[in-house]
């Protein structure tokens, strides 16, 4: 932790703020050094880390840029593939819905997945009746990194 970031941090708990271990544990309120994967002073998004040279010649894995998903494919409660918003479709044996909080609960909604009375209000098939997006909230916070 650099000295400015340590002096921030004690300043802030000096003013009232709660200090958290981990904004990823039980509480996630208060003041602590932001979590980041660096790596040499790069740092490393999902993709760097876990789509590794080895991982991308995978011939089970197709990576596809500049695409836009807008719903999953559901067939008998089963996600069985992806469509983008211009009409296409892709097909997939196994489907890894990753686009954060609030853009997958969308996609989903979008899917027919969600609170069913919500979802027959806007006149979409339900294929899942889930809470799905009901426990979203702003998380407001400072980043100082």
């Amino acid at each position: 932790m650099t000295p400015s970031l340590s002096a921030f941090i004690t300043a802030s708990a000096h003013q009232g703020f709660a200090r958290t271990a981990d904004y990823n544990g039980a509480a996630q309120d208060g003041v602590a050094p932001y979590p980041l994967n660096v790596v040499s002073g790069v740092r490393e998004n999902t993709g760097i880390a876990y789509l590794t040279d080895a991982v991308r010649r995978r011939p089970n894995l197709t990576i596809r840029g500049r695409t836009e998903v807008d719903r999953v494919l559901i067939r008998r409660g089963k996600a069985t593939g992806g469509g983008g918003g211009e009409g296409s479709t892709d097909r997939a044996g196994d489907v890894i819905l990753a686009a954060g909080a609030y853009g997958s609960a969308a996609i989903l909604r979008r899917s027919g997945g969600g609170p069913a009375a919500e979802l027959r209000r806007l006149d979409m098939e339900v294929v899942a009746d889930l809470p799905v997006g009901k426990r979203l909230k702003d998380h407001p916070c400072y980043y100082n990194i």
